[in-house]
This record gives C-alpha cells, sequence and structure tokens, in this order.
C-alpha cells in the first residue's frame, strides 16, 4: 500500500507540473495525495464525534427526545445553541428545524428528520456546514435494551488543508446506516456499522479526492474507519482524537 501510495503521489505531482507549464506559478496548488489522506481523516472524524457534535450527537440528542413522544403525534421544532467541547479546541453554533412522529400500530417506530446548519470554529479555522438527518427507529418497546436506527445523514461545506493555511476544500459526506444499535440508558450508539462516501474538492484546478468505505462502532467512545482500499483507523469520539 505504501508503494502504491508513493507511485500515486509520483503521478498526481507529474501531472501537476504539467499543469504549471500553462499557467503562472503563483496559480498552481499541489497537494499531495498522502497530505489528502489525512486531510480526509481529519474531516470525517470532526462530522462524527460528539467533541465537535457531529453525527453520533445527532443520534444521542433524537434518542432522548423520542423517548419522551406519545403514540401518533408529530412533533415539530426549531432551535439553536452554541457550546465548546471540554477541551475549548471547538465551538459551535448549531441551528436546526426537527420533525419526527412516534406510530404504535402495527408495531412501534419513529420517524424522524432534521435539517441544520452549524457554524463550527476552532482557533484556526471558522466553517459553516450544511446538515441533513433523516432515519426510522425500531426497538422502541421497553422490553428492548436498545433502538435500532436506518437512514442516512449528510454534511456538506468548507474545510481547511492541514498542511497549508491558505489552502480550503469543499466537501460532501454522505453516510448511509442500518441497523446501529443506540443504548436506551445512554442514547449513545455502542454498535452497528454505516457506510460512506467523502469527496474532497480543492481549490485548485480539476483537483478532487472521493473515498468510500465503512464505520463500524466498536463502543460509546469508539468507531473504526475501514477504506475501500483496506486501510483504517480508530475515531475516539468524545475527544475526536485518532490512532491508525
Amino acid at each position: 500500500m505504501k508503494i502504491l501510495r508513493k507511485v500515486l503521489v509520483a503521478i498526481l505531482v507529474l501531472m501537476l507540473g504539467i499543469l504549471s507549464s500553462c499557467q503562472d506559478d503563483d496559480d498552481v496548488v499541489i497537494v499531495r495525495y498522502v497530505y489528502a489522506y489525512e486531510d480526509a481523516e481529519e474531516i470525517l472524524a470532526e462530522s462524527i464525534a460528539y467533541g465537535s457534535y457531529g453525527f453520533v450527537a445527532n443520534l444521542r440528542q433524537a434518542s432522548e427526545e423520542i423517548q419522551t413522544n406519545t403514540c401518533e403525534q408529530s412533533i415539530n421544532n426549531s432551535d439553536s445553541f452554541s457550546d465548546t467541547n471540554l477541551w475549548g479546541s471547538v465551538t459551535y453554533d448549531y441551528m436546526y428545524t426537527e420533525e419526527y412522529t412516534n406510530y404504535c400500530n402495527p408495531e412501534a417506530y419513529v420517524t424522524y428528520d432534521l435539517e441544520a446548519t452549524q457554524n463550527l470554529g476552532a482557533y484556526n479555522y471558522d466553517f459553516e456546514h450544511d446538515i441533513s438527518l433523516n432515519f426510522q427507529v425500531t426497538g422502541l418497546d421497553v422490553s428492548s435494551d436498545s433502538e435500532y436506527y436506518l437512514g442516512d445523514y449528510d454534511r456538506s461545506g468548507e474545510w481547511k488543508a492541514l498542511y497549508d493555511d491558505d489552502l480550503r476544500y469543499t466537501f460532501i459526506l454522505d453516510i448511509d446506516f442500518e441497523n446501529l444499535s443506540v443504548s436506551k440508558s445512554s442514547n449513545k450508539i455502542y454498535a452497528g456499522e454505516a457506510n460512506f462516501v467523502l469527496e474532497q474538492v480543492y481549490n485548485a484546478p480539476g483537483l478532487v479526492y472521493t473515498y468510500s468505505g465503512s464505520i463500524e462502532f466498536l463502543s460509546e467512545n469508539e468507531a473504526k474507519v475501514t477504506y475501500d482500499n483496506g486501510e483504517s483507523f480508530i475515531i475516539y469520539l468524545n475527544n475526536i482524537s485518532l490512532s491508525n
């Protein structure tokens, strides 16, 4: 895999070298594949973790709300809030509109839809992201200790490259999931798997990277991301840290 990555880097550098012959040097942006790969890891972590109010935080809030809903009742709610994670490294303003309905016949389930905007900031960035979340929940009977989620999560916006303060890229992240297990006591995902597609479009001519793979939730605090090429890393959901 390291050999393949070096080959891809060499090809990319060669292509950008050809491109530079047609443009002024100031207009050429080089993003090596290995750097883009690490950018992808970062945006996946920020989009999923609790510490940045990502995907798992959305599901935790939904789990808390639907347990108080009554049969055949539809709830429409719009709200906003601001917060800073425990380490003070990430702040966010979150504005959302949600609608959910609890059905009881012939079996109990909930449908849930959310549209949101998040202004996400830290010491070196400040970006606005659009979020959409749609799912169905089962396992609502009192005999079950868990809820089970089926649906999709979409997030898009702008992000900063890790190795260049002036380099930006827009991204589109699509996550599809089924049978994610959420504890009714903690309202957190503790098991299950999702699939994702991530597209990065850098502010350079024709420079686009696309990744796909799976996200396996190993516990309430750990998720394993595996790309289709077999490479993987761990996201620690509470503090957004990563390990290989």
